[in-house]
């Protein structure tokens, strides 16, 4: 009975093993014994029992198969190969796809990180400007800025006095006697301030009210 049982538990084995191959060097046994709960010296007698009755065999690596055995799980083992191919394409699907996703995710990123960097580089075009304000004044910069600010006004001054004076003097021909001199009175009046406005306003002169004749009222 314990060597029927043991029988099993080896047919177990080569049914679990690939290709229904079991090997029998000192270590395998050593390891079977342990799993089997027996001694390695009864799983070896059981072995060379099996052989001698043809019930299992060697192959050309030596490792111990059985022909019937094969024949008989012939129909599981071919179950068994689909389906481990169909994992295995299932798992190259899987792998292709993260992958994909992987490529497609840094490629995104890589464009956003340009649109971004360009971004930066179109915020930090110089402004078309010729003056850039410092980021502190000192009493130097401000006093040169002044005295060029003053002459620039002086020197558009010097151009068109001329020009304004010029413009007056046209005006002379158009002047009666009487006018131009209320025009040179005006001038005078307003401290030589100019030759004359820029527009002639003939001066009008004052005019006194006539004194109210006051009459005594004689009550009734």
């Amino acid at each position: 009975m314990a060597g029927y049982g043991l029988l099993l538990m080896l047919m177990e084995a080569l049914t679990d093993a690939d290709n229904t191959e079991l090997a029998t060097d000192d270590m395998e046994l050593e390891l079977l014994a342990g799993d089997f709960g027996v001694s390695v010296t009864e799983i070896d007698s059981l072995l060379q029992i099996c052989e001698k009755i043809g019930l299992f065999c060697r192959n050309e690596a030596g490792n111990l198969t059985s022909i019937e055995l094969k024949e008989s799980l012939r129909s599981v083992f071919e179950k068994r190969n689909r389906s481990r191919e169909a994992f295995e394409k299932r798992k190259q699907a899987v792998s292709v796809t993260e992958t994909t996703i992987s490529v497609t995710e840094t490629a995104r990123i890589e464009e956003n990180r340009i649109e971004e960097k360009e971004k930066k580089r179109k915020s930090a075009v110089r402004a078309p400007v010729d003056f850039v304000f410092p980021a502190s004044w000192s009493k130097t910069m401000i006093d040169a800025y002044q005295n060029e600010w003053l002459e620039f006004r002086q020197k558009k001054r010097e151009k068109l006095l001329p020009e304004s004076i010029q413009k007056q003097i046209d005006k002379l021909a158009d002047l009666t006697e009487k006018q131009l001199i209320d025009c040179l009175n005006n001038s005078i009046c307003n401290g030589y301030s100019g030759l004359f406005p820029e527009k002639f306003t003939p001066v009008k002169p004052i005019q006194q009210s006539r004194p109210v004749a006051k009459h005594n009222v004689v009550p009734d």
